[in-house]
């Protein structure tokens, strides 16, 4: 599979979404508009599909807890017991670290970009496990960071414990309308929509990436499938998840995953009993914007990259030279521009153009590369803290 550049970029696309409020036992609210697939014109409904990406995490924490129902057991059990032969420091991480995300390990689906093309790749799970062992320490100074290689590892030990695929699971815990795990490319969902972004150039690209993120991501659903599946591990939206989101008070909880150009959110309000859903492939919305405008419901979710710019130190702006990542084997150049930005490249192959945020501190809103103390630092979406040395050569 591969991204191509679509021929809509003179007119500007009519992306979709669907959106809805549900009790346990219906949905009470439902709006659709727009087109899921710009190909056939096909448009959004609620029971189109799309990648729910991150919101997999659910099912996974799930199925972790369920095995092993004690925060005690999983903070002493390390994933060298469930997965022998996975090396240091990977083996030497708990089961309840890569639950909340303290793990210190580096988001896989992060690194892609410095090995092959940012959105044109398909990799199976052998090919994200060469890449998460890549890592030979641990992140230093960074004791928590959001990362798909916590879940990814709990996806595949849970899978070796039981002898079951998740998508297994899936039916045999949770039941066979709550959406499903795609393992392949290959696999026809039916009602899927199509997965979309707007590059630099303001034409449309049409995401042909995918990465088998088992337990991470690539979980497919429409909104009845979403809600229902969230109806089940919260006991009809009476409980709110202790793992895969984000607690907003003490009644509502939110979870959200983004993945080959789809969107989808999640809020629990345990207090009122209800859940609202929204999906999407427009690149310029958020859903929480959808359930906002929509449904009336407000999300002020935190954000996450600034937090690595406040730890930041001042640093100096001579950033200019070659630097290697050690324990990743890579090797990066950084060159000012004529117009002043920091051009990052590994290769011949160009990562981003980096603006001054402030001093010591460029970032695309993607990748950033920024001073702390003495030490510069990497950051690539959400695998933040990479260690870079300045090379004699």
């Amino acid at each position: 599979m591969c991204a191509t550049v679509s021929p809509w970029s003179e007119v500007k696309p009519a992306y979709g979404y669907t959106c809805s409020s549900h009790t346990p036992e219906r949905a009470v609210r439902t709006y659709s508009d727009g087109v899921a697939d710009f190909a056939t014109g096909c448009e959004f409904t609620p029971q189109t599909r799309v990648n729910c990406g991150s919101i997999g995490k659910l099912v996974t924490a799930y199925f972790v807890t369920r095995m092993w129902s004690k925060v005690a057991d999983r903070e002493r059990l390390r994933l060298g017991a469930l997965l022998p032969g996975l090396p240091s420091p990977l083996a030497d991480v708990s089961v309840e670290s890569c639950l909340t995300h303290t793990t210190g390990l580096w988001d896989f689906r992060s690194l892609v970009p410095l090995f092959g093309e940012r959105s044109t790749f398909v990799y199976g799970v052998s090919d994200v496990l060469e890449l998460v062992v890549r890592q030979k320490e641990l992140i230093p100074g960074f004791s928590r960071q959001y990362s798909n290689t916590n879940y990814l590892l709990l996806g595949v030990a849970v899978e070796r414990q039981t002898g079951n695929s998740l998508q297994e699971l899936v039916t045999e815990w949770l039941g066979s309308d709550v959406g499903n795990f795609v393992y392949s490319p290959q696999v026809v969902v039916p009602a899927r929509a199509r997965g979309y972004e707007i590059v630099g150039n303001g034409d449309v690209l049409e995401f042909g990436s995918f990465v088998d993120g088992r337990g991470s991501t690539n979980f497919w659903a429409n909104t009845q499938e979403l809600a229902t599946l969230v109806a089940r591990v919260t006991d009809g939206y009476v409980k709110q998840p202790a793992y895969g989101g984000l607690p907003l008070s003490d009644s509502t909880f939110y979870a959200a995953g983004q993945d080959g150009g789809f969107q989808a959110g999640v809020v629990v309000d345990s207090g009122k009993g209800r859940c609202h859903v929204a999906l999407t492939n427009d690149p310029t919305l958020t859903t929480a914007q959808i359930m906002d405008e929509r449904l009336g419901v407000r999300i002020a979710a935190a954000g996450g990259r600034s937090q690595v710019r406040e730890e930041a130190a001042h640093g100096t702006d001579e950033l200019q030279g070659t630097y290697t990542c050690a324990s990743l084997g890579v090797r990066l150049s950084l060159v000012r521009d004529s117009g002043g930005a920091l051009v990052v490249s590994t290769g011949d192959r160009v990562l981003g153009r980096l603006g001054r945020e402030s001093q010591g501190i460029f970032s695309d809103g993607h990748l950033d590369i920024f001073q702390q103390g003495e030490q510069l630092f990497l950051c690539i979406n959400h695998a933040r803290g990479i260690p870079l040395e300045r090379s004699a050569t």
